[in-house]
């Protein structure tokens, strides 16, 4: 199953005629601004058009095996152990850290405040891992905390994240992984990074982490600067 991030969700689903997904999204907003306000937290307004006319930004990831790749990394970095060894290809061509036992442990204490009474502070990289890995909404707002939706809500992936948050989370994980800072998503030197995943040096080692560290980081800024939500589709 594929992963697509889209800013700019509404002229996305006009422009493609998709009229009951442009309705199912105008309700999802509607319900999000629920949420924000039983929480005290300003609404969200999601553009119809974006700025000077922008068109929607659309990015295909690399399924959901780059996120979770991504997630591994930021998980060791959260337990204080460093950065991993970049994830290998299995036998199939395709790397998995759904098993890694760093990561299972940040999801265990994770569930240890899902509970509607529960008090917590904020955890390192939550933005990134405690999100559905398929659908879901990232708001242009800064809120230190994943919201947490009820399922009656009808909110898709019931968790909400900050798009500001994210974007630092990426940051951070771009410098623990010796990125340079210039550096774009359709840059060579990415793509080549990509295909010798595990191989070469520095930070090209983790061609897929940074592909995806990447994607995230443009999705974000592209949502802060039309004020549009960064949606998992």
């Amino acid at each position: 199953m594929g992963l697509e991030l889209t800013v700019g969700i509404l002229p996305a689903t006009a422009a493609a005629n998709a009229i009951d997904r442009n309705a199912f999204y105008y309700d999802q907003f509607a319900a999000i601004n629920a949420v924000l306000r039983e929480l005290g937290l300003p609404e969200h307004h999601e553009p119809e058009t974006l700025r000077d006319a922008a068109p929607p930004l659309i990015i295909a990831m690399y399924g959901h095996t780059g996120l979770h790749t991504l997630r591994r990394i930021a998980a060791h970095l959260w337990a204080g152990l460093g950065v991993p060894e970049p994830a290998r290809r299995g036998a199939a061509g395709v790397p998995d850290a759904t098993g890694d036992p760093v990561l299972e442990r940040y999801f265990d204490a994770v569930r240890g405040w899902m509970g509607p009474e529960s008090q917590r502070c904020p955890m390192a990289y939550e933005h990134l891992i405690v999100h559905s890995e398929d659908r879901g909404y990232y708001l242009p707002q800064r809120f230190q905390q994943v919201l947490l939706t009820p399922a009656s809500a009808g909110i898709a992936g019931t968790m909400i994240g900050s798009a500001p948050v994210l974007l630092d989370e990426c940051r951070q994980l771009l410098g623990a992984l010796g990125v340079p800072p210039e550096l774009a998503r359709d840059d060579e030197r990415v793509r080549a990074a990509f295909s010798l995943q595990g191989r070469g040096t520095g930070w090209a080692r983790y061609g897929i982490e940074v592909q995806t560290c990447l994607n995230l980081r443009d999705a974000c800024l592209a949502a802060i600067e039309h004020g549009a939500a960064l949606v998992f589709t």
